[in-house]
């Protein structure tokens, strides 16, 4: 019986310590459980934030997605806007041209329907303003000037004129021209070529539109200072001629223009 009980003591104590590394175990276990709770969280917040990251990464992506396309239609606008600012450009320029075409068709018909015309410069001009002169006073007066002062005989039997009139407004400090309107060219011509017989306050001069005329007091000096040296030098219309050649000035914009 004493060597038996000792066998149950030994095998009591072998359970009690394999039931002690049991425990020990478990506790171990325990403790690997929380530490792996806790890793677990932690893999939980950081698929929260990888989540989070992947979202605004998304947000990100279609913002430049939407960015490009955007600069993309900025740019086929911009595309647009430039070649219809070179349609309007083109327009312009056809627009200038045709406006300068019809200037010069509308200088070139004003200066047809003063073709027959004369200025004459001088002649007296009754002031009295309960006898203002008319036009056929005007027409006697040019007629008695070609007659007495340009020396052309019964200049008021043979040359005829449509109609004569003061230009300008009414001034009692100033004389206004007298404009008339030859009945025949040749008669006009035979008077214009006459002028250099008249002296002061006395002239006379072909009459030319407003654009014209502007033109020529620009080429005056240009004429008289060719004159000075030497070279033959003449203003037709619109246009001087040096030395047979036309004369040309971008700053005065002359060169073109009328006979």
């Amino acid at each position: 019986m004493g060597s038996t009980g000792l066998a149950n003591n030994d095998q009591f104590s072998m359970i009690f310590q394999k039931l002690d590394s049991i425990d020990s175990k478990l506790t171990q276990l325990d403790t690997i459980q929380i530490t792996v709770n806790k890793i677990t969280t932690r893999l939980d917040k950081i698929d929260q934030r990888v989540g989070g990251l992947e979202t605004k990464i998304k947000d990100i992506e279609e913002s430049r997605n939407h960015d490009s396309k955007t600069l993309n239609e900025i740019r086929e606008k911009q595309k647009e806007l430039v070649a219809l600012k070179s349609k309007i450009d083109s327009l312009e320029a056809t627009h200038k041209r045709a406006d300068a075409d019809i200037k010069k068709e509308v200088i070139d018909l004003k200066g047809r329907s003063m073709r027959d015309n004369l200025l004459f410069f001088g002649i007296p001009e009754n002031t009295d303003p309960n006898n203002r002169e008319s036009d056929a006073d005007c027409v006697e007066k040019v007629l008695e000037l070609i007659e007495t002062k340009m020396e052309i005989a019964d200049a008021k039997q043979s040359i005829k004129l449509h109609r004569a009139h003061r230009i300008g407004r009414f001034n009692n400090s100033k004389t206004r021209p007298i404009v008339d309107k030859f009945v025949y060219y040749p008669d006009r011509e035979k008077v214009r070529l006459n002028g250099n017989k008249l002296s002061r306050p006395f002239g006379v001069s072909q009459q030319y539109p407003p654009e014209v005329m502007e033109a020529r007091k620009l080429l005056v000096p240009i004429m008289l200072d060719a004159r000075r040296q030497g070279k033959e030098a003449y203003i037709s219309g619109s246009r001087l001629f040096i030395n047979g050649q036309l004369y040309r000035d971008a700053g005065t914009g002359t060169g073109n223009g009328n006979h």
